[in-house]
């Protein structure tokens, strides 16, 4: 799909109960979108990587660089 179509709706069914649409969900620790873009998974790393960085800058000044390079590459 692209940003110019029109979303098709479609009605799908099993033994008699509706199945609901649903615009993203998480798999495997991947967010996928029924647009197929990045964008909300992107912006879940954004989150993660902002709290971890906020992290290991608050014990910087009390840990050695070599503790620091450890968590580095953890």
């Amino acid at each position: 799909m692209t940003k110019d179509s029109n979303e098709i709706g479609m009605q799908i069914s099993y033994e008699n109960e509706q199945i609901t649409n649903i615009h993203n969900t998480k798999f495997l620790g991947l967010v996928t979108e029924s647009s197929l873009s990045w964008k909300n998974h992107i912006d879940v790393l954004i989150y993660k990587l902002s709290k971890e960085c906020y992290a290991v800058r608050s014990v910087k000044l009390l840990m050695s660089s070599e503790v620091l390079r450890m968590i580095h590459f953890a």
